[in-house]
């Protein structure tokens, strides 16, 4: 195919790189307008380093080769503040302004402005979870406006808009935390007649899910398969052509190489090494990649790598990595325990916390960074001078380096709290929004690390308040770190793990899902257990059945649970099941019981709970009554509960 635009580097892909053209191209109404590539591979624990994130990079050379003037918007949620709707909007407009320099998105500008005047959007804000959906609600009507403008200067017949999301399993469970527009799916448009979007993920595309439910017709799905024989062939001869051509010159000089062989022997030899390294990688990139890191350093020779045992290849491949040269073996090891990025300000501090070198080594941030940075599977985290691990390696580097040289996680303990204190000394700081999310996330990490019990307490003070669905992606981010340390936990901080996932699914719309992991986890946890949880477990369960709109068995659940808040003396928890009771029976037209239900909860609530609370339990009771044709009545409960919405603001 032509590859003209793709770097020199990038080698093989030719089908892929070819379809994504014929897709880029194709705008027409009735195309897909999503390509999303996934690994081809059946097992999901297998997936992972085959090159998606190299085929992107060369897909968007191709794309501004082909459209000089489309406007390319990447994004990687492998980095926690990508995971934002405000970081993609942003990007986006950035993007569009320097594709078509005669468009401004003023009102955008001027409105995210205002909001960021007004302290809106600092992780210190007080109302925080209550502005957002205000802010997403401007914001996007702001963009809306501005998009009008942008309309006629498009030209026709050509894609206008290209995003790149990488690292999509990240956030497949809740794709909504990359949309800023209220009642939009992802991906977004952003009012633009032509976008393109190119998804790339380990894991093919849930048709279950809600974001994706009927909509088979608006994407085109690629598998990716690993690297063919000759793809790896044409990479190793590239990598460590100076390595092959030395053998054979050495045995051209003496007639025999090193082995016994002539050169035309040591050439065959090679062929069939090459052959064997397809085999044991599986034409895995991440893997030939690190092989070809270790022969170009002189680590192992060719022969040595292929006749590792088959079953043990992985292994004995990545624990060579303990034999790079000090410190850059460490370096790497470091990289892999910080968690998502490495800077070079984070690395100076570890220097002067932790014994990274030996006293006799010179030290230069600079000049270990800049060696990371030329190997293989190190990836830039971010759009500055951040570092992290490529995720799969970073798997390997923990289950095969970690924990031979740091059986007690001693090592690994120091770090953390070197860590720790790194972020501490700007915690009070106002961080914009994504920064405050991914050094949260980067703090969870590395407290559990020291200590998870403690850790658990403070991933549940930042993971209640993300139960707010704007905000969900979040929650799903701080799951996800936890859930790195599960075979770590006790049987009872694993089954409240279940409770927690549960209620993030059931706020990401899948309450199928949360369901069914509810009634495993009924099956598998300790009846004492249980019967402590027995409040939260039926909550949870309700809420699932509501949201299914299988009323019955909502007030069911929420019954049961009320009469356990009520033995427990939880007058609160108490109030706020009879409230959501007095609701059901209100959707079920049921006037009397709701009716019953909201007057026991308006009681507590109008003698010490809350006034927000007893508002809008105040609005229920009137809505009731309006149902009722009890119109006067009605009037008076609503006028009342308007008075007390005064008197709060």
């Amino acid at each position: 195919m032509e590859r003209h635009g793709v770097p020199e580097t990038f080698l093989g892909r030719d089908y892929e790189l070819s379809l994504f053209l014929d897709w880029l191209t194709n705008v027409q109404s009735d195309a897909p307008w999503i390509l999303s590539i996934h690994d081809a591979e059946p097992d999901p624990a297998r997936r992972g380093g085959i090159g998606k994130s190299w085929l992107l990079q060369a897909c968007v050379a191709l794309a501004q080769q082909r459209f000089p003037h489309l406007a390319v918007v990447q994004v990687d949620f492998f980095r926690v503040a990508d995971r934002d709707r405000l970081v993609v909007a942003r990007r986006v407009v950035e993007r569009l302004q320097a594709a078509y320099p005669h468009w401004q998105a003023r009102t955008f500008a001027q409105t995210l402005e205002t909001f960021a005047a007004q302290g809106y959007l600092s992780s210190l804000y007080p109302e925080k979870d209550v502005a957002d959906i205000r802010i997403r609600d401007s914001l996007s009507e702001a963009l809306a406006r501005d998009v009008e403008e942008l309309l006629p200067l498009l030209p026709p017949g050509v894609p206008q808009l290209l995003l790149v999301f990488d690292t999509f399993e990240l956030v497949e469970r809740n794709p909504q935390v990359a949309v800023l527009g209220l009642g939009q799916l992802f991906p977004e448009r952003y009012g633009l007649p032509h976008v393109k979007v190119l998804l790339a993920g380990r894991n093919p595309l849930d048709w279950q899910h809600p974001t994706w439910r009927g909509r088979e017709r608006e994407v085109l799905d690629l598998e990716l398969p690993p690297f063919s024989a000759a793809e790896v062939r044409l990479y190793l001869l590239r990598e460590l052509a100076g390595l092959l051509d030395a053998e054979t010159k050495a045995a051209g000089m003496t007639g025999l190489g090193g082995s016994g062989e002539n050169p035309a022997q040591t050439a065959e030899s090679q062929t069939r090494s090459v052959e064997r390294l397809y085999e044991l990688t599986a034409g895995r990139p991440i893997l030939v990649g690190l092989a070809c890191d270790l022969l170009a350093r002189g680590l192992i020779t060719l022969p040595e790598l292929v006749a590792f045992p088959s079953g043990r290849f992985e292994e004995q491949l990545v624990v060579r990595i303990n034999d790079l040269e000090r410190p850059l073996n460490w370096l790497i090891l470091v990289l892999a325990h910080v968690y998502h990025r490495l800077s070079a300000p984070l690395l100076s501090w570890l220097l002067t916390q932790v014994r990274l070198a030996e006293d006799s080594e010179r030290v230069s941030v600079d000049e270990w960074l800049a060696a990371l940075r030329r190997l293989s599977f190190v990836r830039i985290a971010g759009e500055g001078d951040e570092l992290a691990l490529h995720d799969e390696m970073r798997r390997l580097v923990v289950h095969y380096c970690w924990e031979r040289q740091d059986p007690d996680r001693r090592f690994r303990r120091e770090l953390s709290r070197a860590v720790i204190a790194y972020y501490e000394q700007h915690a009070g700081q106002a961080l914009p929004e994504q920064e405050w999310q991914a050094s949260s996330v980067e703090l969870l990490y590395h407290r559990l690390t020291l200590d998870r019990e403690e850790g658990l307490k403070w991933f549940e003070r930042l993971f209640s308040p993300a139960f707010l669905s704007w905000r969900s992606g979040f929650a799903r981010t701080l799951l996800e770190t936890v859930r790195e340390f599960e075979p770590l936990l006790t049987p009872p901080q694993r089954w409240q793990l279940r409770v927690w996932e549960a209620r993030l699914l059931r706020i990401e719309e899948q309450p199928a899902q949360a369901r069914a992991l509810l009634e495993r986890l009924l099956q598998e946890a300790d009846p004492a257990w249980q019967e402590e949880q027995r409040g939260e477990l039926l909550y949870e369960q309700a809420r699932c059945a509501l949201q299914q709109y299988r009323f019955r068995e909502a007030i069911q659940a929420y019954e049961q649970c009320l009469a356990v808040a009520q033995r427990r003396g939880n007058e609160e928890r108490a109030s706020t099941l009879q409230g959501q009771l007095g609701y059901i029976y209100r959707r079920l037209g049921q006037w009397d019981e709701a009716l019953h239900y909201y007057f026991a909860s308006l009681t507590y609530h109008q003698q010490r709970g809350s006034l927000a609370w007893y508002a809008n339990l105040l609005n229920s009771i009137g809505h009731v009554y309006r149902l009722q044709g009890r119109i006067h009545e009605a009037l008076r409960y609503c006028l009342l509960g308007l008075r007390v919405r005064e008197e709060l603001w």
